[in-house]
């Protein structure tokens, strides 16, 4: 009989802030954090407001991204490196 060996969810379950990626989340805010810095060295209101809008619908689009698939930006880094090794073709004998 073969053990049974339970593995914790901790070690299989994606890494998520916010609700969704890392890399992506940190990206954004680094991003609507810079706009807003630039917003208040000028004192100018509509580009904090713009910052935190964009943050927010940015924030909704990938929390909706990490609900289909909490790694698909991983999975497009992947595939945008390999896309000269594996083509995108059905067989050898493809002709465009």
């Amino acid at each position: 009989m073969l053990n049974h060996n339970p593995i914790p969810r901790a070690l299989h379950r994606p890494m998520m802030v916010m609700g969704c990626e890392r890399v992506p989340v940190l990206s954004l805010a680094m991003i609507c954090g810079g706009g807003a810095i630039a917003g208040l060295m000028r004192a100018n209101v509509l580009t904090i407001g713009l910052s935190a809008a964009v943050f927010a619908l940015g924030l909704w689009g990938l929390r909706e991204m990490a609900k289909t698939d909490p790694r698909m930006f991983q999975v497009f880094i992947r595939a945008f490196k390999y896309k000269h090794f594996m083509a995108a073709r059905s067989t050898p004998w493809f002709r465009r």
